[in-house]
C-alpha cells in the first residue's frame, strides 16, 4: 500500500492512539501541575520545589511499570494494557480531587499515577502504530504523539478557567471526566490489535498487520546503538520536564499576569503539535539521526535566546522547547522499531522509556539546584548544554556500524 492508503485503512488506530496519548500518564498529570502550583501554594503553603517533585514521583512509577507494561503489550495485547491503565488513571484523578493538606499525599498519588498508568503512557500506542504502519509510520507516530501537544495546549487555560470559576478540585474532576467519557470509548472501539508474540496469520489481505520480526531483548542489550539511544533520552529527560513545569510560575515571577503566562505556556502545546507532525513527516523521508541533530540544536538555540533576551524571548523559547518535546518520543519510537523491530518492541521501548523516566526523577533536583545557583538563566544554560550533548550523541550514532535494521 502507499502511504495514503495505509493512513486511510488504519485511521481508527491513529485516532485511538492519539486520544489515548492525550489522556495518558505523561500528559495531563504533567501539564496541569505547573498551573496548579500557585493554587497549591495559596491553599496549603506547600513549597514549589515539593510540588514540582511530583513529576519525580510520577517518573519513579513509570520507571518501574513501563518495562512491565511493554512486555504485557507484546504478549497479551495493547488494548487490555491501555484500557486498564486508563481506568486506573481516572481513579487517581478522582482521589486527587479529594487530596488533603499533606504534600506527601500528592507526591504518593503521582507515584501511583505512573505505576498504574504506565500502560497508557505511550508504549502500547506506539506499538500499535508500529504494528499497522510501514510506509507512513513516521507520520502516524507523529499524529499519535501530538496528543501530548493538545494536552499541553489545553491544560494551562483549562486550569486557569476552571480554578477561577470553581476551584482546583474541579480541575481534577473534569480531567477525570475527559479521560473516562472521551478517551476510554475511543480507545476501546478504535484501537485494533497488531500481531502479538506467538501469533501467526496467513492472509493475502494487503491491510494485514506488519510482520512480527525483530531482535530479542538480549540482542538489543548487546547492540551499542541501544546505549546511545539510552544516553540521549536520559540526558534529555534530566531537564525537559522541569522546563515545562516551571514555565508558568517563572513567567509570573517575571511580572506577567497568570492569564498571560498561561497563554504563553499553552503555545508550547501548539509547538509540540507542529513538531511531532513535522518530525513524523521528516522521519519517513530523511535519516533519523540527521533529524535528531537538527531538532536538538534548535532546542538549544531557543534556550540561549531566553538567556540573552529574557522575558521578551519567552514566546520563542516556549515554542522551541515545545518543538523539541514534540520530537523526542517520535524519534525514540521510530528508531527502536527500525533498529530492533516489532517482536519485542514493548520490552525494549519500555526499558528506554524507563531510562527517560528515571532521569525525570532527578530533573527537579537538577533544576532546583541550577535555579538556586544562578536563577532561571542557569537552568536554561544547563538545558542548552544538555540538548547540544544530545545532538553530539546523535552525530556519533550516525557514524556507528549499523548492524541489522529491521525494515518491517
Amino acid at each position: 500500500m502507499t502511504k495514503r492508503e495505509e493512513l486511510a485503512a488504519n485511521w481508527p488506530v491513529v485516532l485511538a492512539a492519539f486520544v489515548g496519548v492525550m489522556t495518558g500518564a505523561w500528559a495531563f498529570p504533567v501539564f496541569i501541575l505547573g498551573p496548579l502550583i500557585k493554587p497549591f501554594e495559596a491553599e496549603f503553603a506547600w513549597s514549589r520545589t515539593g510540588i514540582v517533585a511530583c513529576t519525580s514521583f510520577l517518573a519513579a512509577g513509570l520507571v518501574i511499570a513501563t518495562p512491565i507494561a511493554g512486555r504485557l503489550a507484546d504478549r497479551i495485547g495493547v488494548r487490555v494494557v491501555a484500557l486498564t491503565s486508563m481506568v486506573m488513571l481516572v481513579l487517581c484523578f478522582g482521589v486527587m480531587s479529594m487530596i488533603g493538606g499533606a504534600l506527601w499525599h500528592l507526591q504518593l498519588l503521582y507515584f501511583f499515577m505512573g505505576l498504574l498508568g504506565a500502560g497508557c503512557g505511550g508504549v502500547a500506542y506506539t506499538r500499535a502504530i508500529g504494528g499497522w504502519f510501514r510506509k507512513a509510520r513516521g507520520l502516524a507516530l507523529g499524529i499519535t504523539l501530538t496528543g501530548t501537544g493538545v494536552a499541553s495546549a489545553v491544560a494551562p487555560n483549562l486550569v486557569e478557567f476552571v480554578n477561577a470559576a470553581a476551584g482546583w478540585r474541579w480541575v481534577c474532576i473534569i480531567v477525570a471526566g475527559i479521560t473516562l467519557l472521551v478517551g476510554l470509548p475511543i480507545v476501546f472501539f478504535g484501537l485494533r490489535e497488531p500481531l502479538r508474540v506467538g501469533q501467526v496469520i496467513e492472509t493475502d489481505d494487503s491491510n494485514c498487520p506488519v510482520s512480527l520480526i525483530g531482535a530479542t531483548r538480549a540482542e538489543a542489550l548487546r547492540d551499542p546503538r541501544f546505549y546511545i539511544l539510552a544516553a540521549t533520552i536520559g540526558i534529555f529527560g534530566l531537564v525537559i520536564s522541569s522546563l515545562l513545569v516551571h514555565t508558568v510560575p517563572m513567567l509570573i515571577d517575571m511580572g506577567m499576569t497568570p492569564t498571560r503566562a498561561a497563554q504563553i505556556a499553552s503555545f508550547s502545546g501548539i509547538s509540540i503539535i507542529i513538531g511531532r507532525l513535522s518530525i513524523g513527516w521528516m522521519l519517513d523521508r530523511y535519516s533519523p539521526t540527521a533529524v535528531g541533530i537538527v531538532i536538538f540544536v534548535l532546542g538549544s538555540v531557543g534556550c540561549l535566546l531566553f538567556v540573552l533576551l529574557g522575558a521578551g524571548a519567552a514566546l520563542i523559547t516556549v515554542a522551541a522547547i515545545g518543538f523539541l518535546v514534540g520530537a523526542e518520543i517520535d524519534l525514540l519510537s521510530f528508531m527502536v522499531l527500525r533498529y530492533f523491530g516489532l517482536l519485542n518492541y514493548g520490552a525494549i521501548y519500555g526499558i528506554l522509556f524507563g531510562v527517560y523516566s528515571g532521569a525525570g526523577i532527578m530533573a527537579p533536583l537538577v533544576a532546583g539546584g541550577l535555579i538556586w545557583w544562578g536563577g532561571y538563566n542557569a537552568l536554561f544554560i544547563g538545558a542548552a548544554s544538555t540538548f547540544l550533548t544530545a545532538a553530539f550523541l546523535f552525530f556519533v550514532l550516525g557514524f556507528m556500524p549499523t548492524g541489522k535494521n529491521w525494515e518491517l
